[in-house]
């Protein structure tokens, strides 16, 4: 469940807010909990979703090595 938890690391690294970032994705601040308890976004909202936190979908959504 890499997904969920990078996610919720990068809100709190950047102190953003879920209703900020459902706020430039276009969605409600339930869908990025939603997303943060392991619900899967639509490839076009990862993609949006790393390019707000300046990563790659890759980094996004796999587990961290080491």
């Amino acid at each position: 469940m890499a997904f969920p938890e990078n996610l919720a690391k990068l809100q709190q690294e950047t102190e953003v807010s879920n209703y900020r970032l459902a706020k430039y994705l276009g969605v409600t601040p339930t869908t990025i909990s939603n997303w943060k308890n392991g619900t899967t976004p639509p490839l076009d909202k990862a993609a949006a979703i790393a390019d707000f936190f300046h990563t790659t979908v890759d980094e996004l959504i796999n587990e961290k090595k080491g």
